[in-house]
């Protein structure tokens, strides 16, 4: 008994001395309904990205509040307009936080994203619809909790998946109560009319994303194509294993790891192609943009890549690992102008469906949907 309340007050404690850190935005240009956007932080990864892009265009309709609850490196900083909330980093005092600021703030709904997030969310349910985010495949990137998700998102309120074909995982009951909502995302430049002969991909070095696969394709692509060179940008716990493939290879001098960059789209424009050689997606960001931007695009046949692209039109599919047809669809571009003009054009006018703009009327729908039930 003892233990269990000195346990109790050592988790009130924390919560009182936590919650008197948080600075709250008490006064707010107009009575527009609350929205909490849950996510981790607000960097390393595209879900991060998409929160502070969704926090950005619904704070027109919304008074916005951003909470995260991992310390991290800001790189998609929000609007000073958008009240930024951090909450502890002990589980338990989370859960209380977000409960009391539900309480107290009376959102709309809370809008969260990723497994730890959604978590979250539901184990916080009070004041406010729970809207779950699914950002990827998550049978194929976490086997072993994919029916701890099931079970989240049977008490959720609402869920919003990517793709067609991420929904079509999850049983019906859930299906029922869900969107297909795409990623808002914005570029800043478009890409280069005169383009180098540069290959470039955007994405974390991990085997998801099977940067290994494009290496070794562009190093039989490189025989024949000596002039051109391959730029990878993102970082992650790969990284030494792809530089020393690369050397392996012979190609270390064509191959150029660039890391996380903020300017990323300035870096990529005048690329000759994108490629996404992805094992497994929800539905890439990088991919987007690179559509959006005027690049041409080469996907493995993953989900979201799937639901965007339709190979031979506005851009080419290759099957997941398939290492050879990589090769083959990378010359096609680099050798067919008819075929790099015809894609390029026709991924652009893909690609401004996703425009921010375009997007969050879709979510603001939804949301509305969703408080009105």
């Amino acid at each position: 008994m003892i233990r269990r309340i000195l346990k109790q007050f050592k988790i009130d404690r924390a919560l009182i001395q936590n919650f008197r850190q948080i600075k709250f935005k008490r006064d707010y240009p107009n009575d527009h309904p609350r929205i909490f956007i849950l996510v981790n932080s607000l960097g390393g990864g595209g879900a991060q990205r998409v929160a502070s892009i969704l926090a950005t265009g619904l704070n027109e309709t919304y008074n916005v509040s951003v909470i995260t609850f991992y310390p991290r490196a800001v790189e998609y900083p929000v609007s000073e307009q958008i009240e930024w909330i951090e909450l502890a980093d002990r589980t338990m005092v989370r859960i209380m936080q977000l409960f009391l600021l539900r309480w107290f703030r009376h959102p709309a709904a809370v809008i969260s994203f990723l497994y730890d997030g959604n978590q979250l969310n539901l184990s916080s349910k009070g004041h406010g619809k729970v809207i779950c985010s699914e950002r990827n495949n998550p049978i194929k990137k976490a086997p072993l909790r994919f029916n701890k998700t099931v079970k989240q998102y049977r008490k959720a309120d609402h869920v919003v998946f990517q793709s067609e074909s991420v929904k079509q995982l999850y049983p019906k009951e859930i299906q029922d109560h869900s969107s297909i909502l795409p990623n808002p995302v914005t570029v800043t430049v478009n890409a280069s009319e005169k383009p180098n002969n540069r290959i470039v991909t955007v994405g974390r070095l991990h085997e998801q994303k099977n940067q290994a696969m494009l290496i070794r394709a562009f190093a039989k692509f490189h025989t024949t194509h000596p002039d051109y060179e391959l730029s990878l940008y993102g970082d992650g716990p790969l990284k030494e294993k792809l530089m020393e493939l690369a050397c392996q290879l012979g190609i270390n001098d064509s191959v150029f790891f660039h890391g996380n960059v903020r300017n990323i789209h300035s870096l990529i424009a005048d690329a000759k192609m994108f490629v996404l050689p992805s094992n497994y997606e929800g539905l890439s960001n990088a991919l987007l943009e690179a559509l959006m931007m005027g690049l041409p695009c080469i996907s493995t046949d993953c989900e979201g890549s799937i639901d965007v692209i339709q190979s031979e039109e506005n851009g080419l599919l290759v099957p997941i690992g398939n290492e050879s047809a990589l090769y083959h669809a990378m010359c096609r571009i680099a050798d067919d102008d008819a075929l790099y003009e015809s894609i390029r054009r026709a991924g652009k006018k893909t690609g401004e469906k996703f425009r921010i703009e375009n997007v969050i009327p879709e979510w603001e729908a939804m949301i509305e949907k969703v408080i009105a039930e």
